[in-house]
């Protein structure tokens, strides 16, 4: 939900990168509901929580972490101060991934230590498809990699190039011609994230299979 002031600002010729008038206090915690307190983590990394919703955002869960050493009174009506001066909308202008519990945490709160609060990075890295690191900007064959090429083809032995650029030699190609994509992510097939271990053995593992080696 865009608040009015910020509307009103654009229609006025506010551009991005523009100051915007500030929030007015008092419109946002008034619809903040269901509060639940809870207690997040283990051993060290155990943290006081507060998850709640709020009726500008219908459908979506918050959950805001207070380190251990600020749980309390002062520090809870901080989080209040904060939701009311408008923090909480600030944040949800760019909203955060939610967890696999479907929370989104405060981008101000605290943090669990170890891979759990990586763990939807990650899973929106590996799950949602994967991708060539730099596949968005086109290879190009460069001199260095051409005579690698050449001398593959001259029967020179291999020398670790993927064979898309050892085909695209062979049919002409030459430095600063565009090259295919690199082939081999494409073949990462089933991949799954999970935490395995305790405490602070705990590590994100990631399982997945591979066409060319099917069993």
């Amino acid at each position: 939900m865009i608040p009015q002031p910020t509307i009103d600002a654009v229609r006025a010729g506010a551009r991005p990168g523009h100051q915007l008038p500030p929030r007015e206090p008092g419109d946002y915690l008034a619809h903040v509901t269901d509060p639940d307190v809870i207690i997040t983590g283990s051993e060290a990394g155990r943290r006081a929580a507060v998850l709640f919703s709020h009726q500008h955002f219908p459908g979506i869960h918050f959950g805001h972490r207070f380190q251990p050493e600020q749980e309390g009174t002062g520090t809870a009506f901080a989080l209040l101060a904060d939701i009311e001066t408008g923090d909480l909308h600030r944040m949800m202008e760019a909203p955060p991934s939610p967890d696999s519990d479907g929370i989104i945490w405060t981008s101000w709160g605290a943090r669990l230590p170890g891979p759990e609060h990586q763990l939807t990075e990650i899973q929106a890295a590996f799950l949602g498809g994967w991708r060539a690191p730099g596949a968005e900007n086109p290879r190009i064959l460069t001199e260095r990699v051409y005579g690698e090429a050449r001398r593959v083809l001259g029967g020179g032995g291999w020398t670790g190039l993927d064979e898309a650029t050892v085909e695209a030699v062979r049919g002409g190609a030459r430095p600063g011609d565009p090259l295919p994509p690199v082939p081999y992510i494409n073949g990462v097939l089933d991949p799954d994230v999970l935490i395995t271990g305790s405490d602070e053995d705990r590590r994100v593992t990631i399982l997945f299979s591979y066409r060319d080696w099917t069993a």
